[in-house]
């Protein structure tokens, strides 16, 4: 307690200090409200950091190279069991895509699933 009273360098940096916190917190502040967005389904707010076009290009490229990597080991379309694979998931997606125009959210969702 003494030293700071009586060293005025100390307090103008304390001063400083206190002056530069509150602007870190108010960017800050300002950058989560700035990236919120509501989520179509419930309505709930979430923090998005990435937008959608350049979330899907990261998504692409990811893809991509986890598949050039492990080309090896990918089983190959004509094999029984990516046939049962594939049409269990189109059925999925079929009534996925049905539920949606049911509750008239078709798009909302961001489901693009092809296969």
């Amino acid at each position: 307690g003494r030293y700071l009273r009586s060293n005025p360098l100390t307090a103008q940096g304390m001063k400083k200090m206190g002056l530069a916190i509150g602007v870190i917190a108010f960017g800050g502040g300002v950058a989560i409200v700035m990236n919120l967005e509501d989520t179509p389904l419930t309505g709930r707010r979430r923090l998005m950091f990435y937008k959608k076009g350049s979330l899907r290009e990261f998504a692409d490229a990811s893809t991509s190279a986890l598949l050039e990597e492990n080309k090896d080991k990918v089983v190959d379309p004509s094999d029984l069991q990516y046939k049962r694979v594939k049409r269990i998931a189109n059925h999925l997606i079929k009534t996925i895509r049905e539920i949606e125009e049911l509750a008239e959210l078709e798009g909302s969702l961001g489901l693009n699933w092809e296969l």
